[in-house]
């Protein structure tokens, strides 16, 4: 799969055009000699014509996906004053050190002696960034956390009037509270979300269908919810069923996770999944390395021989199921292989001819295979690429496809902190390194651990 820093690279250069990104997409694969990739970026329009002019298979970012839902949906009016609010206490705070002073004081005061909330003195408040809704998150959480000091300090008589004033102006009342409350707890999940796919170390393609499901568990309005949470959810649901739709990338890398492949949290999707499953396993059955022997000089000698593509024909059944008929082998009888100990007096016996297999029959086999079988009680300590390292060779196409999908990363996170890793490098101290050990250094960077 083409790396997503190397496409972050590309995007830098020049013109952002369509035309101009494809371009350049183009000529890093032909100068890298990359297969055909599959690639996660964000949701950018210039970015998706980019792939379809190159015909290139693209996965958009969950984790860009995921700050479009929330940031959207938290901008229903009925938040707009209570962010505000927010947002205007945390920066009184920022700009004044002696209201930051008193703020210590009085954590002191509330917070000691309770083992449980002692861990809480010292932490200050968090201002929220544009470009990170979780940000907004912590943000809503430490003023949740702090919120009896901030009530007593709003009460303290030794502020000065300006600063009680403007205490007592963005301090929450207790309905604003409660909103605050279902609010972080309404987002808390889609931060665990967010930190399960960004993983660089380990696959998140099989994890994206269990998080939007789970998220979209999260989002259905109850009757409990209050008026404002509700409105919210509403523009969730909205936002998250038009932006993190299954395509055929989410429904493969969820089935190439063994511990998922029934999809029973998703049972109306599962004849989809096992279609796209099929056209991948017969599309690319022939990969599979069939060794033949070429006769030379009347020496046999062993040679890996392609074989040409049998002639596979398909069928539609009417209950929607796919079927495969019988496939034709073509080519020219050649020599075959022996073992080490056959005779050479055998050799006219069992080096010659040709065996038809049937390999439609073989990949059908090894796809129902795979789709029955049950996973061992002992297999539950193992990861997703740990069961496929010890059980590679049960399923030899389907695990060709395995590597396939679960390389492609959930999100562009990766990209990002090389790009955020650059910006600390070059900076205003260090700004006359040449581009070449600027590369070393990431590379050393983010590779060390695998050295």
């Amino acid at each position: 799969m083409l790396n997503n820093a190397v496409l972050g690279t590309i995007q830098l250069k020049g013109s952002h055009t369509s035309e101009n990104i494809a371009a350049e997409l183009k000529a890093t694969q032909t100068k890298w000699n990359f297969p055909t990739p599959i690639a996660t970026t964000d949701n950018a329009a210039n970015e998706r014509k980019a792939y379809e002019i190159n015909k290139w298979e693209r996965f958009g970012c969950l984790g860009h996906k995921i700050n479009l839902v929330v940031k959207n949906s938290l901008g229903v009016s009925e938040l707009g004053k209570l962010l505000g609010k927010a947002r205007k206490m945390v920066t009184f705070f920022h700009q004044s050190s002696s209201i930051t002073d008193l703020f210590l004081e009085k954590q002191k005061v509330i917070f000691s002696g309770q083992s449980e909330q002692e861990q809480l003195i010292g932490h200050k408040l968090i201002i929220d960034v544009v470009t990170r809704w979780n940000s907004i998150l912590y943000m809503l959480q430490r003023l949740n956390e702090q919120f009896p000091v901030l009530m007593a300090l709003a009460n303290d008589p030794s502020l000065t009037k300006h600063a009680s004033t403007t205490m007592k102006n963005c301090i929450f009342t207790f309905e604003e509270q409660t909103v605050i409350e279902n609010l972080v707890s309404l987002l808390d999940p889609f931060e665990k979300a967010t930190t399960i796919f960004c993983a660089d170390k380990t696959p998140t393609m099989h994890k994206v269908l269990p998080i939007t499901t789970k998220l979209l568990r999260i989002i259905e309005i109850s009757e409990e919810d209050i008026p404002v949470v509700r409105r919210v959810k509403e523009k969730m649901q909205e936002e998250l069923n038009r932006r993190a739709t299954s395509d055929k990338i989410t429904l493969l890398g969820c089935i190439m996770n063994p511990f998922t492949k029934n999809l029973d949290f998703v049972p109306d999707q599962r004849e989809s999944a096992y279609s796209y499953l099929r056209e991948e396993v017969f599309s690319n059955f022939m990969e599979v390395d069939i060794k033949k022997e070429k006769c030379n000089d009347e020496r046999t000698c062993a040679k890996d021989c392609e074989p040409e593509s049998p002639n596979v024909e398909t069928e539609l059944t009417e209950e929607g199921k796919r079927k495969i008929a019988s496939p034709q082998i073509i080519g020219q009888p050649c020599k075959k292989i022996k073992s080490a100990d056959t005779e050479e007096w055998l050799d006219d016996v069992v080096c010659t001819g040709q065996s038809v297999i049937n390999q439609g029959s073989v990949a059908e086999i090894e796809l129902q295979r795979y789709l029955g079988t049950k996973i061992a009680e002992g297999d539950q300590v193992l990861s997703v690429l740990e069961w496929w390292k010890k059980h590679e060779c049960f399923f030899p196409r389907i695990s060709k496809i395995a590597k396939k999908y679960l390389s492609i990363p959930g999100s562009s996170v990766s990209s990002e902190r090389v790009f955020s890793l650059c910006g600390q490098i070059v900076n205003k101290k260090r700004c006359r390194l040449c581009p070449k050990n600027v590369d070393l250094l990431v590379s050393l960077n983010k590779n060390m651990a695998y050295w």
